[in-house]
């Protein structure tokens, strides 16, 4: 039962994970016009906290949409970890 469990929460977690950098990706796509391979780029960028330089200089909009994607992008990337982990 507690293997069954672990898998199911480590898949939710990937699944949250991938549901963040798809968001991220669509939301620089809509809010600051950037193609597909531009937003995701920017969103893995944003949320491994590499912190590359930007594509093209952001939008005040485009800059709070990063300072969130970088608190839910860090929080889901923390629960991957911690699912795997346990």
């Amino acid at each position: 039962m507690v293997i069954i469990d672990n898998r199911h929460r480590i898949w939710t977690a990937l699944i949250l994970f991938l549901g963040v950098i798809i968001a991220g990706t669509g939301g620089y796509m809509i809010i600051e016009d950037y193609n597909v391979f531009e937003g995701l780029y920017m969103t893995v960028i944003t949320v491994t906290t590499v912190g590359f330089g930007e594509v093209r200089p952001l939008s005040n909009t485009g800059r709070g949409f990063t300072t969130l994607l970088i608190l839910i992008g860090f929080g889901a990337l923390a629960f991957v970890g911690h699912s795997l982990v346990e």
